[in-house]
């Protein structure tokens, strides 16, 4: 199983990353995370929330694959899951975050891949 995990920066991937280690074990599932750069923006945010699920997975001993891409974040998640071919998206929602609700609401509605949207409450 492949299971996609786009991740909005270095915060919410410390917030989400044990959690998703769990989940990923749990369906002994290969993780593919991704951080989509808006056009113009820098990319250290991304690389840190990269790196911050590196190394959950090596202390969980799960197999992870990091990607950062450029552009609109909606299309470009959709966009890399269909080609990716995962079996499920797991995304985390902040604390009561409009843009998180509306991301994952428009992910889930733009395709036909699983959504798992992860409630901010399993982390407070």
């Amino acid at each position: 199983m492949k299971m996609l995990v786009p991740t909005s920066g270095a915060a919410s991937a410390r917030e989400t990353a044990d959690y998703v280690m769990q989940v990923a074990h749990a369906m002994n599932a290969e993780l593919l995370v991704l951080h989509v750069i808006k056009p113009g923006h820098a990319s250290e945010a991304g690389e840190l929330s990269l790196e911050t699920f590196q190394i959950a997975a090596a202390d969980a001993g799960i197999k992870v694959d990091g990607h950062l891409r450029e552009g609109a974040v909606i299309n470009q998640i959709i966009a890399f899951a269909e080609e990716s071919e995962v079996d499920l998206i797991v995304m985390g929602a902040s604390d009561g975050a409009i843009v998180d609700q509306w991301i994952s609401s428009d992910v889930c509605g733009n395709t036909n891949i699983p959504v798992l949207v992860i409630p901010y409450q399993v982390f407070a």
